[in-house]
């Protein structure tokens, strides 16, 4: 990827100005979203740092439930998404990037694994763990010495479902106290809150 414009070239400016731009797709006020809507376009963030500088960092920033043809850079003309517009004309984009299932769980799932459903196991949003028989990129990244974190805004994404094998951080501790009747898809944080953990944490793995 080019330096973006006016934008250090450092992988932790990098880092953070992607958090913020998942924060901030559609220009509204940069961290006063409305809470729902911002946990949405910021589920989930995984920072790889690498130990050796001759290799790449890895930054996973996943949107939930934004399709794809309500973006600028595929073609939607009635919404303006400068930010993610910026980036993609200085990146790959994908045309045909079919999701394996359309469901945050097994999605995120074949993500992290690299598999379909039918071979990771997860096929519902709920009722199902990724087994540890499976290899996440997290795991792999880890024993090539990368350090590993993730930071999530749902609770369909936290940890008792197993997709935090292989981080050495995984931020998720969503309080359940009262929730006993409320859907899982409904548990959320703001996505503020997402983002202020995750820069903290790649700031301190910048050497």
């Amino acid at each position: 990827m080019q330096q973006l414009p006016g934008k250090p070239a450092s992988g932790l400016n990098l880092a953070v100005f992607l958090i913020r731009l998942a924060i901030d797709p559609f220009c509204l006020m940069s961290m006063k979203l409305h809470p729902v809507l911002a946990v949405w376009l910021l589920t989930t963030t995984a920072f790889i740092t690498a130990a050796d500088e001759r290799r790449p960092n890895v930054l996973l920033v996943t949107v939930d439930t934004l399709r794809a043809d309500r973006l600028g850079v595929y073609g939607y003309s009635q919404i303006e998404t400068p930010n993610i517009d910026r980036l993609a004309s200085e990146s790959m984009v994908f045309e045909r990037a079919i999701s394996p299932v359309p469901l945050t769980l097994p999605s995120h799932a074949s993500i992290l694994t690299g598999v379909y459903p039918l071979y990771h196991g997860i096929r519902d949003n709920a009722g199902f763990v990724l087994s540890p028989q499976q290899v996440t990129l997290a795991e792999i990244l880890k024993e090539e010495g990368y350090s590993t974190g993730a930071f999530v805004g749902s609770f369909i994404l936290d940890s008792r479902f197993g997709l935090d094998q292989g981080f050495d951080t995984y931020f998720a501790d969503f309080e359940l106290t009262g929730l006993d009747t409320i859907a899982p898809g409904l548990i959320q944080r703001p996505a503020g809150e997402v983002a202020e953990k995750a820069i903290e944490w790649i700031a301190e793995q910048a050497p």
